[in-house]
């Protein structure tokens, strides 16, 4: 069992408690196997001072979760302050871990970006090495405010927390691609993201009037909602529904004022999530850009198919027997797919696909692959 420390850029904290909720999982599943010390340094305007937590949870016994929070004022200066600040208290951080539990056997960063400088400094000043986690989608020139706009300090960060890694991870082929298109190909292991098989399985339903579809997401913009809105008016209300979840309060407020023949039900805990996903028929995508959304394991887990526009790595996850990839913005593909599953739905083995998914999604297979890769980075044949 090894001792790792992650370093995260995103993790679920107290001020956005479904921030890297993925990469939560990849944690609580490693340590199944492994040590895992999570530290999470995060401003916090309404704080007057810097605080700190630390959880464990009984379920995952091997699993720590290091919360920093600082205040951080408004404004260039303020921002400017704030990084400095922010890299001074992640030093320490890391200094008081390996006073109390020692030097790390690995160091292992998730979002590059701000993480892996103190992954580097890491490097530098105790020889331990680090590998990286991408699950950001903006390595292309679809989405707004991607890598290749993003301004040199940035590019040059990101280049260099790859460069100087010793492995680097993601969950998806799509994504591994692009990240080796920057310059320097590392050593790279695909291993998908998690589903908590627990609440997300198959459970016996019967056929409703209604073919009910779902939609889950936060409404950004890349998800393009207002394309699957577009398309569920071309289709009889008699005979297909859409519920949409996931949108913070206000955004599902002014959606449902604008839409009322949809369900809007928000923000949910995963209980109900599952549940949800239990009793549809079908999980519908429809994104101009992506990498690998944990919903769509999440969906198959609970034997439900998918209809994907086909962006990012979706591919690898959906195949004839489990969905439909179509045409990014495509409205009129989108509405003859949900059309052809509603018409062969049959075909579609709900408790293979449920099988299938949770063989390759639960948190047990996904943290034995970590291991393995953890342990070929100790042990390199």
């Amino acid at each position: 069992m090894l001792k790792v420390l992650w370093l995260c850029s995103w993790y679920p904290n107290k001020r956005a408690p479904f921030e890297g909720d993925f990469v939560q999982r990849h944690a609580q599943a490693a340590s199944l196997y492994h040590r895992i010390h999570v530290i999470k340094v995060t401003p916090d305007p309404e704080d007057l001072g810097v605080t700190f937590e630390q959880q464990q949870n009984t379920e995952y016994p091997n699993l720590t979760e290091e919360h920093i929070y600082y205040p951080k004022k408004p404004g260039v200066s303020g921002k400017l302050r704030s990084y400095f600040y922010w890299f001074h208290l992640y030093k320490k951080a890391v200094r008081r871990y390996i006073s109390v539990y020692g030097k790390p056997d690995l160091v292992h960063v998730h979002i590059p970006f701000k993480s892996g400088l103190v992954a580097q400094w890491i490097k530098k000043k105790y020889g331990i090495p680090y590998v990286v986690t991408e699950h950001w989608d903006g390595y292309n020139t679809v989405v707004d405010d991607n890598f290749y706009e993003r301004p040199r300090w940035f590019r040059s960060i990101v280049r260099n927390t790859f460069h100087k890694a010793t492995g680097f991870h993601s969950v998806s082929r799509y994504l591994v691609r692009e990240i080796n298109q920057l310059g320097k190909e590392i050593p790279s292991v695909v291993i998908p993201n998690v589903a908590d098989t627990r609440i997300f399985f198959k459970k016996q339903k019967e056929r409703q009037q209604q073919f009910r579809c779902v939609h889950i997401s936060s409404g950004a913009p890349k998800k393009n909602i207002e394309g699957i809105i577009r398309a569920f008016g071309q289709l009889p209300a008699s005979s297909f529904s859409l519920t949409v979840i996931g949108l913070e309060p206000r955004l599902n407020v002014a959606y449902k004022e604008r839409y009322p023949w949809i369900r809007w039900i928000g923000v949910q805990p995963y209980n109900i999530v599952a549940r949800e996903l239990q009793e549809a028929d079908l999980l519908i995508v429809f994104s101009n850009a992506e990498n690998s959304p944990c919903v769509i394991g999440e969906a198959l887990c609970c034997g439900v198919p998918v209809v994907s526009s086909d962006v990012g790595g979706i591919s690898e996850l959906i195949n004839d027997q489990n969905g439909l990839m179509i045409p990014a913005g495509d409205e009129a593909a989108l509405v003859n797919a949900i059309r052809f599953v509603e018409a062969h739905y049959p075909d579609y083995n709900a408790t293979k696909i449920a099988s299938d998914a949770s063989t390759r999604f639960s948190y047990a297979v996904v943290g034995q692959q970590i291991d393995r890769w953890y342990q070929g980075l100790k042990n390199p044949s």
